[in-house]
């Protein structure tokens, strides 16, 4: 009888664990839906960056290429844009170590200097000479979301979805960026 007792055992935890572990993620599931239990929150997220809700087209912020046409993302050697702010003069080189130091993710970005129209050929071609892969739109606006922080996010369909405020740690933000490039597709 005791041997009998021995299989019945093992025969419980393999059926039962299952059933227990199934009725546990239904009712994640269930709290979730109805707004009881908010499981990010509660978790916590990886990101320094907030959210800009609800994402704006890049369209939205009257950008200007270099002809004076609208600034599109149109640049698909990579698909995120990064566009640099010019809230402080170290964005610039901060941006191009962080891209550099992003080592095998680096394809996955495209930097963006947004510059004021008062910027001479001159400084365009200094630019160019420093920073070879940053592409320049131009902005004649101080718009709240340009004034406010020093780097934008724009995913691979044109939306600003993410921004980065003044003097975020580098460090913090790369890691923002290898987490979104190795879980978005």
């Amino acid at each position: 009888m005791t041997s009998q007792k021995k299989n019945i055992i093992p025969l419980v935890i393999i059926i039962g664990l299952p059933l227990l572990l199934m009725g546990l993620s239904y009712s994640l599931i269930y709290l979730y839906k109805n707004q009881a239990l908010d499981i990010p929150e509660l978790v916590g997220t990886q990101t320094v960056g907030q959210l800009i809700a609800p994402p704006l087209k890049i369209e939205k912020l009257s950008l200007l290429n270099k002809q004076q046409h609208p600034f599109t993302n149109a640049n698909k050697t990579a698909p995120w844009t990064l566009l640099v702010l010019p809230t402080s003069e170290k964005n610039l080189v901060q941006s191009r170590q962080m891209h550099i130091a992003l080592g095998k993710h680096t394809h996955k970005l495209n930097r963006v200097f947004i510059a004021h129209d008062n910027l001479s050929e001159s400084q365009q071609q200094a630019l160019k000479s420093d920073h070879p892969k940053l592409r320049l739109a131009f902005s004649q606006n101080s718009d709240l979301l340009l004034s406010q922080n020093d780097y934008l996010l724009i995913d691979p369909r044109g939306w600003v979805m993410m921004s980065y405020a003044k003097g975020t740690d580098e460090k913090a933000m790369m890691d923002d960026l290898k987490h979104l490039f190795k879980y978005a597709q």
